[in-house]
This record gives structure tokens, sequence and C-alpha cells, in this order.
């Protein structure tokens, strides 16, 4: 075989060879996904201008479609929004470096767009072209053309991507727009620049967010500074201070509170309801009999009482189908071994208080003598007539009279 005819043979031996080895299977496409690889340094000459304190960067590549970028034995593809996100990162970490703050809020912006994409392949080595379009809020517009070159395919555009975003800190048209005369201004000390601080004037030493405003950990609209009742739960409605809405002013905020418009003053239990030491239902501020046994029922002002209806009018003989409702005061009695019972009986004001202090007396004893008859000691029971002292209600209406009518269990030590 002539010399030049076997050289020949060698260069595309060792180029299929390392085409394998690169990228594998010659028969299929490949798609290549881009990484970040920090800029060398040397690469970017410290900038001899002052940047500006914050600057917005913006990917401004909207195709996301997969776009051919070589054809050598297979085809090669790219998706280039996902090549500008490597530089949009590249730029940030440079800038960051450089103490600018990135902040879509920034006045300064900055449009990257890699826009064209080839592959290339010499003896030694695999070439990467790309260009990076680059728009900055002024109206300035440039393309930056870098190429890499190196045995592997993934370092050589790698590669060129980190140029291409040194390029951009050379380039006299960006240098222009980063340049500030400003001094880097931050009134409130907070660490936010003026132009981007939504919270001037916060206090000195009060921590902030990215945006310099105080930080409000619970959400609740009050900065962690002011606020009296950090932690509070999401949603919670609170007070200038912090706490919790409270609108009954029972202590118990109105999130747990599970007896709202509570009246000011009264006494609570945890869940914000009335007191009830006795347990009859009627709270104790409502509750003008305290101390009703437990099992007692009561009537709604919360005392223990029987309404006329064990009698025949003018009477004091108890009906005998009213029974009962006297076994069910025989029942707390039981109960309460040591419950000791003033019966009061009381009536209307229709006839003589004499003879009406007479029937009050004999209804209370009966009641007694049926007590003492099914078992309860006589020395827990005492019986009292108060005629129409004490009425419940008006004896000018036939509903009032009624009420008035009634034995009464008085509990007593």
């Amino acid at each position: 075989m002539p010399k030049s005819t076997f050289s020949k043979v060698c260069r595309i031996v060792v180029v299929l060879f390392m085409l394998v080895a690169v990228c594998g299977c010659a028969t299929s496409g490949r798609f290549y996904v881009p990484k970040q690889i920090p800029i060398k340094p040397g690469t970017v000459l410290k900038p001899e201008y002052k940047i500006v304190c914050s600057v917005n960067i913006i990917n401004n590549q909207t195709s996301s479609r997969w776009v051919p970028i070589g054809d050598y034995t297979h085809k090669w593809s790219a998706n280039l929004l996902m090549w500008t996100d490597t530089a949009v990162g590249l730029l940030t970490d440079e800038l960051v470096k450089r103490g600018v703050i990135i902040s879509e809020r920034s006045p300064k912006t900055l449009k990257l767009a890699i826009t064209r994409v080839n592959l290339f392949w010499g003896f030694d080595a695999i070439g990467c072209t790309l260009n990076l379009n680059v728009i900055t809020g002024d109206g300035y517009v440039v393309n930056l053309e870098e190429t890499g070159t190196a045995k592997d395919l993934y370092e050589s555009c790698d590669t060129a991507v980190s140029k291409a975003v040194a390029a951009m800190f050379k380039d006299r048209g960006i240098q222009d727009y980063l340049t500030t005369s400003k001094i880097f201004r931050d009134s409130d000390g907070d660490g936010v620049p003026n132009d981007i601080d939504e919270c001037p004037e916060t206090p000195e030493g009060v921590e902030v967010d990215e945006r310099g405003c105080p930080l409000d950990t619970d959400g609740d609209g009050v900065p962690d500074y002011l606020d009296k009742c950090p932690g509070t739960p999401k949603g919670v409605k609170v007070d200038c201070d912090g706490c919790p809405l409270d609108t009954d002013g029972d202590g118990v905020p109105d999130y747990l509170d599970k007896c709202p418009g509570t009246p000011r003053g009264v006494k609570v239990d945890e869940w914000g309801c009335p007191l009830d030491s006795d347990g009859d239902g009627v709270p104790d501020y409502r509750d003008k009999c305290p101390g009703t046994p437990r099992g007692a029922l009561v009537d709604k002002d919360g005392c223990w009482t029987i309404g006329d209806t064990l009698f025949d009018f003018d009477k004091y003989n108890i009906k005998a189908k009213y029974y009962p409702i006297l076994d069910q005061v025989i029942t707390v009695f039981k109960k309460n071994p040591a419950l000791k019972v003033e019966i009061e009986g009381h009536t209307d004001n229709f006839g003589t208080q004499a003879y009406n202090q007479k029937l009050s007396n004999r209804r209370a004893m009966a009641v007694m003598d049926y007590l003492i008859k099914s078992g309860i000691g006589k020395r827990r029971l005492s019986a009292v007539g108060y005629d129409f002292s004490r009425p419940r209600a008006s004896n000018e209406t036939a509903e009032g009279r009624a009420l008035n009518r009634r034995v009464q269990f008085r509990p007593y030590r």
C-alpha cells in the first residue's frame, strides 16, 4: 500500500475512533444538554468601571424546540432555551461575585439569547461555535460569537458558552450600560439598595427580606419586630399588635372561641364558653340558683323547680300521675348522699296572703312526706311556705301567675 494511502486510512480510523468514544453509537441522533462550567480565572478582565448595584437578567430565548447543530456520522440537536439558561447562570455567578444583587425589580436589565450553535470536526479536536445575543435595557444590541475547541465535545461547547459570557464584560456598550456614577445607597442600612428597596426607612437592626421589608414569619401582616403574638396560624385575623382577634374580649381568640359574643366580664373556660360551675346547663352569670346538684332538672334561671302540675287547683294532695317527677328528685338525692334541701312552696296572689301561706306550706310538706316515704332521711329535708311573697314573674298575667305557682328545691349545707 502506498505511504500516502496508508496515512489517509490512519487519519480516518483515528477520527472514527474518537467519534465512537465521545458519541457512542454513530447511527442514532444525539441531543446535547449544556452544563455550567465556571469561567476560568483571567478570562474576564477585572472591570475598571463600577458596576451598578443591581441587575435583572432575563432569558430572552423563546423557542424550546430542539434544533440541529451538526451532522457528521450522525445528527446532533440542542435546545437553545436550555443553552441560554446556562449562560444566564454563568452571568449571574459573575455579577454576584462582584457584589451585584440580582433582582427582577432592578432598573437595569440584560436580555440574553443563544440564537445559533454549530459543531465542526477537525483532525484531533471538535469545535463548537455559538452566537450570544445580548440586549440591554436601553436598547443596545450586540451579538457575541465565540468558539470552543477540545477533544471532548461537551468541553468544547460548554467552553464556548463561558467565553461568550466573558466577552460581555469586555463589550464597550455593555460596559457603558453597567457603569454607574452613583454610590451604593442604602439609606436605612438594611443591606438592600434604595433603588430596589420596597420598604425604605426600616428601623435600624430590623431583619429584612430580599425586598428590604421587615420579616413577617407568620404572614399575619405584622412584621416580626412589632409582632407581640408570633407564630399565629396562617389565615387568622389579627390586630395591630399581631395578636388574634378576640371580639368579645373573653381572653380566648375568635378562631378558638366556641362561644362568641360572650358578655364583657363573664368568666369563660378554655374554649371561650361561660363557666357553668354546677353543670346544670345555665351559665354562672345567669344562674339564679348556683350549686344545684348534678342531675337536677332546672328552669331557665338554673333553679331546681317543679311547677304547679303536682296539685289540682286549691289542693295540696299530689296527683298520682306526677309521682315520676318526684321520683326523679329522689334519684338526685341518692346520687348525692350529702345533699340537704329546703322544699319551698310558692303561690300566686289569688286570695289572701294568710290563706296562701297555709296552702304553700301544706304543698311543701306534702312533697317532703313523699320523699321521706320513699327513703330520703328526714334530717336531709325541711319544708317552708312562702305564699306569694317571692314571685318569679308578674301576677298581673295568667302566664306570670302560672310561673309563681311552684315547688322549688333549694340545697343548703
